[in-house]
């Protein structure tokens, strides 16, 4: 959490408030955040997902959001299975992202490298699977688009 104030500066503080929540990918504005003054309930305010920046336009969509996949994606939900079922990912795929041990990080960041080289169908089908009720991950469809 950030605490700012500035007795006599209302306004030097608020625009201290919105450096420091840009530099972590929310886009508020300084009015926003005085709307937000005085509330008792910040859940009632959360922020949008960051929107694209210039370097991301044109990225493949498992890139724009990858660091938050890679950290909250949960394969061993079935997820691999899922996948398997539908024809996305191969057995040695699958022995290819557990190989040597790999921690559940490495994992999703090689599942995400392998989706990568996969046609578009394919992207749909992780979509999907990620919805699934045994993935339970439905949440993390919104950071594949």
């Amino acid at each position: 959490m950030f605490e700012f104030w500035v007795e006599d500066d209302k306004n030097a503080t608020v625009t201290k408030l919105v450096d420091a929540l840009r530099k972590l990918g929310l886009n508020l504005t300084a009015s926003k955040i005085e709307e937000m003054q005085g509330t008792d309930n910040p859940a009632e305010h959360q922020p949008s997902l960051p929107r694209e920046t210039p370097d991301q336009v044109g990225k493949h969509p498992l890139e724009r959001n990858r660091v938050a996949l890679v950290k909250n994606m949960i394969i061993n939900t079935g997820l691999l299975n899922c996948l398997r079922q539908d024809d996305v990912i191969t057995e040695q795929d699958e022995a290819q992202i557990k190989a040597g041990g790999a921690n559940e990080f490495t994992q999703n960041e090689r599942l995400l490298d392998l989706l990568k080289k996969r046609p578009p169908d394919d992207l749909k089908k992780f979509r999907k699977a990620l919805g699934k009720e045994e993935t339970n991950q439905e949440h993390l469809i919104k950071l594949t688009k």
